[in-house]
């Protein structure tokens, strides 16, 4: 008797981790098992006697298991500003609802059962408008849509305003090169026509718990631009999975952490490789990307002043 309950109970487990192992991960929520508290950088080889010791890039605020805040410093480096910048994050429960930047951008998050259905992106500031739009295939996002537009009375724009919107949506170099263009683009289209519109659609292909494959086109009034990257992975833990609960970029998609990324864009193909050194528990506490300024650890611009990376858990 006592054996046929010791059987059972076994039985029982193995179908408490089956269905614990098949549930549909939820969006908008991130509880990683180690939280990052801080994030450092700095470069490596001859540059390292001249910059010094680690500039510290990001500060993790966190109330339990939520986080509340991430303040990037140092933002002088970024903008031009003495001041450092943050995003604030905001929840329904344990779902993710809103995030506020502190340029004014808000954020707001609708979902559809537990998967993210739109989040609208408004600044009064910058006179500015825009929408993700998410589609999903077997519980994991496939495709997310980012339209936006501009209107002409809000002037000059800033690069600040439009990291912080791409930041989410697309890798750093990606976000970094469109910002620039996009600018440009955007005070011609508004001398003309008082109004400028941008889209964005990003693909993801899976293989398993990482995303191998993203295919990004950017289309705005006059042009269009498309980038394709395949990833490679290690076998270790990402602290970013499921960040902000959602599936923008493959770094915050996937289960392990990126070593290579191949990228096509305009004909042209370049690879970037990524060396990792990990703490007992198999999480990444040093980052190292080979090539300076094409894809930071963390936010655009003073970030791509580095190519190392160091991680701090709580």
């Amino acid at each position: 008797m006592k054996k046929v309950t010791i059987n059972l109970l076994i039985t029982l487990l193995a179908l408490l981790l089956i269905c614990v192992s098949c549930k549909e991960a939820v969006d908008g929520i991130y509880k990683p098992n180690k939280q990052i508290a801080k994030v450092y950088g700095k470069m490596s080889g001859f540059w390292a006697g001249i910059f010094g010791d680690p500039a510290l890039l990001e500060t993790w605020i966190w109330n339990n298991d939520r986080l509340e805040e991430i303040v990037y410093e140092n933002s002088f480096w970024e903008f031009g500003l003495g001041n450092n910048s943050s995003i604030k994050f905001y929840y329904d429960g344990d779902r993710l609802s809103k995030m506020i930047a502190d340029d004014g951008t808000v954020y707001s998050i609708n979902y559809n059962g537990t998967k993210f259905d739109k989040i609208y992106v408004e600044n009064n500031r910058w006179h500015l408008s825009g929408t993700y739009t998410f589609k999903h295939t077997n519980g994991r996002i496939t495709k997310v849509t980012y339209e936006e537009s501009l209107l002409g009375k809000a002037g000059k724009r800033s690069n600040k305003s439009m990291n912080k919107m791409l930041e989410f949506l697309l890798p750093a170099r990606t976000s970094n090169m469109l910002s620039e263009e996009v600018e440009y683009l955007a005070q011609n289209a508004i001398s003309k026509a008082g109004e400028y519109n941008f889209q964005v659609v990003m693909k993801l292909y899976w293989n398993g718990d990482n995303v191998k494959k993203a295919t990004i086109v950017e289309r705005d009034d006059s042009e269009s631009y498309k980038e394709v990257n395949i990833y490679r992975y290690d076998s270790k833990k990402n602290p970013y999975t499921n960040f902000f609960g959602g599936e923008f970029d493959a770094k915050y998609a996937s289960a392990n952490n990126i070593i290579s990324i191949k990228t096509r864009e305009d004909g042209d193909t370049d690879t970037e490789t990524i060396s990792y050194q990990y703490d007992t528990d198999g999480y990444p506490i040093q980052i190292t990307y080979d090539l300076f300024g094409m894809m930071s650890f963390g936010r655009p611009g003073f970030a791509n002043m580095f190519n190392v990376f160091l991680i701090e858990y709580r």
